[in-house]
């Protein structure tokens, strides 16, 4: 008999593309899935579907909360979840036919406690044919968290999750962190596992709006909380990781710093305190790591205060 796997979805104001994310969840290979959707205070048409779509699928449940955050969406989510693994999908997103049964067998095949899988920005056809997975050793895995390379980065929505682990180690996403906020929980989920695999497959397609907190066209001071996600991770991963975390927290402020020049916004004393903390670092490490040119180039002008 096939192991239950929960598949969570925090939606909010997603009348547009809800109904094709759930229809690609309901259409997987793999059935023996949960799928646990968490519509946080839509005022939109989203309640309507979602009661629609919960008539003829008894594997869909639906719960109502106020305006909370994504976070605690997804909190919520892992509260109710039964299944053996849990995974997550965006309300904006939709997902591989395959993806549950593929992360699934690789995550069986090699005795993993984490499997990950590349995702595509476009509508894109999808040709996995032949790709094989592989071990994702746990420094290597942390640097794609941090700086990605290999087209897996640091979000939520493309991993298949041991349930037991994070009930067990009472891993939470931390509700007043509204950036960065996954690349928080994998660290954590990080400190708990010893075995990671990359399917290597494109399963998930990410639908980039203007509402994201990280790619909205204005600047949001939510992002700005990314700096305590950084701050955590820098106080606790080991000392010979370190580098690597102030590299990444410096070119996520360096980039946010760009995007406030860019719509006017004022930082206040204690934000800019706070930018000025994160970017202290080597330039030379900073101009050695994976990190595109443009900010490797305005970076020493960045840390003479130019932007800040």
């Amino acid at each position: 008999m096939q192991e239950l796997i929960t598949i969570i979805v925090p939606c909010y104001n997603n009348e547009s593309s809800i109904q094709n994310c759930i229809s690609s969840i309901q259409k997987q290979s793999y059935n023996n899935i949960e799928i646990i959707i968490v519509n946080d205070g839509s005022i939109d048409k989203t309640s309507q579907i979602l009661k629609e779509l919960s008539m003829h699928d008894r594997r869909i449940k639906v719960f109502y909360n106020s305006n909370n955050g994504v976070s605690y969406s997804r909190n919520f989510g892992i509260m109710q979840a039964n299944g053996n693994y849990v995974m997550f999908v965006d309300g904006d997103d939709y997902i591989e036919s395959d993806m549950v049964k593929s992360m699934y067998n690789s995550m069986n095949e090699y005795q993993a406690d984490l499997v990950v899988c590349k995702y595509l920005t476009s509508d894109d056809k999808v040709n996995n044919n032949g790709l094989k997975g592989e071990y994702f050793g746990k420094n290597d895995y942390l640097n794609e968290i941090l700086i990605p390379t290999k087209g897996i980065a640091a979000f939520v929505w493309n991993r298949l999750y041991r349930l037991d682990i994070i009930k067990n180690n009472a891993i939470k996403f931390d509700e007043n962190i509204y950036a960065c906020e996954d690349t928080l929980f994998n660290y954590k989920y990080l400190q708990c596992i010893d075995r990671i695999v990359n399917c290597n497959k494109y399963l998930y397609h990410y639908v980039i709006n203007d509402s994201s907190a990280m790619f909205s066209k204005r600047f949001n001071d939510k992002k700005l909380t990314g700096y305590f996600a950084f701050n955590y991770i820098i106080n606790n991963v080991e000392e010979k990781n370190i580098i690597n975390v102030k590299i990444a927290a410096a070119w996520y402020f360096e980039i946010l710093l760009f995007q406030a020049k860019k719509y006017n916004y004022e930082f206040s004393v204690e934000e800019k305190i706070r930018i000025k903390e994160m970017l202290n670092v080597s330039s030379i490490k900073f101009l050695n790591a994976c990190i595109p040119f443009k900010y490797k180039l305005f970076f020493p002008f960045i840390k003479l205060g130019r932007f800040v």
